[in-house]
């Protein structure tokens, strides 16, 4: 058998973001002060796709949201030092007491994954100002992925 490669020999350090990413939910404002992790980034696709669903999706979201909002355990001057939560709980506080729809939180996720990965929170304009760059055998279509929610939108939850 071949060897595939070695991956993750080599940990990540957490590098504190300079200007993190807020966002408003019921009045309170947070910062994005972790990072989603790939596999969770995979299973949020895989609920997204409907290959899982219910509660196993619901979890996916708990946890991309608890990653995104807590400080990592890392080391710092030669330490180890705890992960912070601060964020994480006084954003699950003011959730949970202000009563913060799942869609909104669904939303959040989104645009926090696509802040995270660099891609847009909402589809580009359909018009277009030249030829397609899109084969005329494409086989996806625009109905197979989601469209992320527009942060603009009159809800409680807003991008800053």
């Amino acid at each position: 058998m071949a060897s595939l490669g070695t991956f993750g020999a080599v940990v990540r350090e957490y590098e504190p973001p300079t200007d993190p990413d807020t966002f408003e939910l019921c009045g309170g404002t947070f910062r994005v002060v972790g990072e989603i992790p790939g596999m969770v980034e995979l299973k949020l696709g895989a609920a997204l796709t409907g290959k899982i669903g219910g509660l196993e999706g619901d979890a996916a979201l708990y946890e991309a949201l608890r990653h995104a909002l807590t400080v990592p355990e890392r080391e710092a001057d030669g330490k180890t030092v705890g992960a912070d939560a601060s964020e994480w709980d006084r954003f699950y506080e003011v959730a949970t007491t202000k009563g913060a729809a799942g869609e909104w939180l669904t939303a959040l996720v989104l645009n926090i994954l696509a802040a995270q990965v660099g891609r847009p929170t909402v589809r580009p304009s359909t018009s277009s100002d030249g030829r397609s760059t899109t084969s005329t055998n494409s086989s996806a279509s625009s109905s197979d992925s989601p469209a992320l929610p527009d942060s603009t939108q009159d809800d409680p939850v807003s991008a800053g």
